[in-house]
């Protein structure tokens, strides 16, 4: 709702960013009212897009999610690539950020330490929405927005978006040159569209079965297997052609 009531005013690369950072904000506050009391130590990531009419293309992301972009040439060569970086406490910045706030970093997780003198939380991202009580020690909700423009000479691209419970365990670059470029090539995917988007249905139920087979694969003693979420989309020809969910 955010996104429309700026879409008028969407005329460069400054007011699609304020347009993102304004969404997500709303977006924050949507999931402390929804998780009510449980948003002290509940949370989720972000990772979205945006294109203009221009071609231009905006992505923000919060947490762990992560978003994978590729633009083709005719011939299939890859023009463009970009792919975001999942907000961690072991990167450098990030860490800094953490550790002046008082947050101990071990284990890969964001710690605070509680009045009795153990350690508490064990936030796994650096950044995410709700999670308040993480906030106070340098979690925070303040996403990374990249604009970048798609080449006038782009035939095709493929832009993912998942969770980290797809990119924790599968390979997108793999997964982008084995089943979705292909899929993007076929003559099916202009010319009968619903069959192509019955094939990326089934190639995205495939991987979601296959992402958690991984994890339970390498699941610690509590068998934790961490939820998934993939979003496709395909374009072909400067066409928006398909869109499919899983998770």
């Amino acid at each position: 709702n955010k996104i429309k009531e700026n879409i008028s005013i969407l005329t460069n690369d400054e007011s699609c960013q304020h347009a993102l950072h304004e969404a997500i904000a709303a977006a924050e506050e949507a999931c402390i009212q929804k998780l009510n009391s449980a948003a002290s130590n509940s949370g989720t990531t972000l990772v979205a897009w945006l294109l203009t009419d221009t071609y231009n293309l905006h992505i923000a992301s919060v947490g762990d999610s992560v978003c994978h972009f590729v633009c083709f040439d005719k011939f299939g060569k890859r023009m463009t690539e970009f792919r975001t970086s999942p907000h961690r406490c072991e990167i450098p910045s990030e860490k800094t950020r953490l550790e002046a706030a008082g947050a101990i970093i071990q284990d890969g997780r964001v710690w605070r330490i509680n009045v009795d003198g153990r350690r508490e939380l064990g936030l796994a991202m650096s950044r995410s929405l709700g999670d308040t009580s993480a906030k106070a020690i340098g979690v925070s909700a303040e996403p990374d927005i990249l604009s970048l423009p798609i080449p006038s000479n782009c035939h095709s691209f493929i832009l993912l978006l998942c969770s980290d419970g797809i990119s924790d365990v599968l390979d997108l670059d793999h997964l982008i040159n084995s089943i979705f470029y292909p899929i993007l090539c076929e003559n099916t995917f202009r010319e009968r569209p619903a069959d192509a988007a019955a094939r990326l249905n089934t190639a995205l139920a495939d991987l979601d079965q296959q992402a958690e087979s991984e994890w339970w694969k390498n699941a610690d003693d509590d068998g934790y297997v961490d939820d998934r979420s993939l979003v496709v989309l395909l374009s072909s020809s400067s066409s928006l052609s398909l869109s499919l969910p899983s998770g």
